[in-house]
């Protein structure tokens, strides 16, 4: 948890969820469902330059998915990184993945398109209040 608490506070967009509820209401539209299905924890950092650029921290159900989530990422990045219901990828490029244990750090560009389309997105998101 201590990697979300570091996102960076200049970051335009920074977004964590921890419950299944929270996964699929707050990164539904814009990851695939396997994706959010193989997590127990997801962040997003956005920062809005241009290119936009992403740190996405994913803590997988266990060090073995977590494994197995980065070699796919490398070799498969349009599996993961295509926005549900659309053409475009938050990364043209297979992004840069560090594993630790369950954790992973994703660091990536968006082009353009997939930013916009990121941020319509999520800026439709209903989240319950307390």
């Amino acid at each position: 948890l201590q990697a979300f608490r570091e996102f960076a506070p200049t970051s335009a967009v920074r977004l964590v969820a921890r419950t299944p509820a929270d996964r699929t209401t707050m990164f539904g539209s814009i990851l695939p469902a396997e994706f959010l299905n193989g997590s127990r924890l997801l962040g997003l950092e956005l920062s809005l330059a241009t290119p936009a650029k992403a740190r996405l921290l994913v803590r997988a159900i266990d060090s073995a998915k977590a494994k197995e989530l980065a070699a796919s990422l490398q070799n498969e990045p349009a599996r993961w990184l295509t926005i549900p219901g659309s053409d475009f990828r938050l990364s043209a490029e297979p992004p840069k993945v560090e594993q630790k244990n369950e954790n992973l750090e994703l660091h990536f560009d968006i082009p353009e398109g997939a930013a916009r389309l990121l941020l319509q997105r999520l800026a439709r998101v209903q989240t319950a209040v307390p």
